[in-house]
């Protein structure tokens, strides 16, 4: 599957990851009637949310990273050792399967993604007590395959990037080779590794999950120096885009969540079926924001497609759109946008109160 999904990002430009909805900033809804005409036909009236306030870039990055600052977890493809100094026969090494599952001996298969290395020895030992007493386990994790980053855009080296503990932004982006030198053509010399001195990246963007996408204004951050230790989560994706690039990102329940080019001639069809939609897909309630004016609209696909209306419904994406497909079945959504800078905006989906 990641195979598959690194092949569309060569082919498509998108870039995917996985999500957590965060409080604060302002809940933005758009009311359940198609209108005809661009985004920006439509104002949006912001309602309070849970602070009520506009946070900063240091702040609104402090927030996006508290749950990345923390003890380390088992993930699938983690090899670790299991050491029991009173039963030897007890002891091995073990690769965590897909499915975040090992098998002890004696006691079977047993689940230990999403534990702590305490936790999962913690666990272990009762599942032995059965057959033996005072049992005391350790685990250490000998390699890390599940704390992965995914880097892709204007970078030397895009693709998985994988860390023992949970990497820095600029810890990321230093590793995929975002600074290294290179050549008008976006290439290395292999033997010299030497080319043009690479351009500064003006911002970025952090896709978590399919619902969250974080653009950071790098220039900003640098400048202000806040945030140049925001810690990034795994499976995170920072997405680096060409400046010269028009890209709308696409969310919700589509095959292929992430970024896409924008050209003169792109339709809202025609992204969607780049993205490419799920069966539960609610096709009648796909939305459309722009984070640079708060302004959205919510269109049918159906309308779209009809003959005769397809002209009236269609809508004029802009650069830095975002295109939200819901589930099917939600009855209300809508989404968090903190601004914090021309360049830099956290905009997040899901169902809201008395939603489901």
């Amino acid at each position: 599957m990641f195979d598959r999904f690194l092949t569309r990002m060569h082919v498509c430009g998108a870039v995917f990851v996985a999500a957590t909805l965060l409080g604060g900033g302002a809940v933005c809804l758009a009311s359940e009637t198609d209108h005809a005409g661009d985004v920006n036909d439509r104002p949006v009236n912001p309602v309070t949310g849970t602070s009520g306030l506009k946070l900063s870039q240091a702040e609104l990055l402090r927030e996006f990273e508290a749950a990345s600052v923390q003890e380390y977890t088992i993930g699938a493809g983690d090899e670790i050792d299991i050491q029991v100094p009173t039963q030897s026969d007890l002891q091995g090494h073990h690769v965590v399967g897909p499915d975040g599952r090992i098998t002890l001996p004696l006691a079977g298969p047993m689940k230990v993604s999403g534990m702590t290395r305490e936790a999962a020895a913690a666990a272990m030992a009762k599942a032995w007590t059965q057959f033996y007493s005072n049992v005391s386990v350790t685990v250490q994790v000998t390699k890390y395959s599940s704390n992965r980053i995914v880097v892709v855009g204007r970078v030397s080296s895009p693709g998985p990037l994988y860390f023992d503990t949970a990497p820095t932004l600029l810890e990321a982006l230093a590793k995929s080779g975002a600074y290294s030198p290179r050549p008008a053509d976006g290439t290395i010399n292999p033997v010299t590794k030497t080319g043009s001195p690479a351009a500064m990246i003006s911002r970025c963007a952090i896709y978590r999950g399919t619902e969250q996408v974080l653009w950071v204004d790098m220039q900003d951050l640098f400048a202000s120096g806040s945030g140049v230790d925001l810690h990034l989560r795994r499976d995170d994706v920072v997405f680096v885009p060409d400046e010269q690039e028009a890209l709308v990102s696409v969310l919700g329940q589509v095959l292929h969540p992430g970024a896409f080019r924008l050209t003169s001639d792109t339709r809202l069809v025609d992204v969607l079926a780049m993205a490419g939609l799920n069966e539960d897909a609610a096709t009648d309630k796909i939305r459309i924001v722009r984070p640079s004016t708060g302004q959205t609209r919510e269109v049918s696909l159906k309308d779209m497609l009809a003959p005769g209306k397809s002209q009236t419904i269609e809508v004029s994406l802009q650069r830095g759109d975002v295109i939200y497909v819901p589930k099917s079945g939600l009855g209300k959504f809508g989404y968090v946008l903190n601004k914090f800078s021309p360049a830099g905006s956290l905009l997040m989906f899901g169902a809201i109160a008395g939603g489901k």
